[in-house]
């Protein structure tokens, strides 16, 4: 899906790029690597097409896979999309999950940042 977009962001004037992979997975990704992105890049990775709440580990493989091809310093994090049509409860507990899954890798970069 992404190989015909981010050639011609890159090209754009914009300063960060936000794309879905919560729900189509970071292969997606790719040519982000081979079209050498060097801008802000926002990762929806909470699928809010699903009332099945993602675990902190599920949200922390998510964010790890994002790695793979955006450095930390330029990956932000947040949903697919809006929640507007989830109820109030599952955007909590979806949002708690990001959250948490964010902390699990923070803790992780930091710990290798100290080895």
């Amino acid at each position: 899906r992404a190989q015909a977009i981010f050639p011609k962001a890159k090209d754009a004037h914009m300063h960060a790029l936000n794309y879905e992979v919560g729900r189509t997975g970071p292969d997606d990704l790719k040519p982000l690597l081979e079209n050498g992105w060097d801008r802000d890049f926002v990762a929806g990775v909470i699928d809010v097409k699903s009332t099945i709440t993602e675990t902190a580990e599920e949200v922390a493989d998510r964010i790890r896979q994002c790695l793979e091809y955006v450095p930390a310093e330029r990956l932000g994090l947040t949903t697919d999309c809006g929640m507007i049509n989830l109820q109030r409860m599952f955007c909590q507990n979806k949002l708690k999950a990001l959250g948490d899954g964010a902390a699990i890798v923070r803790q992780e970069l930091q710990a290798q940042q100290s080895s």
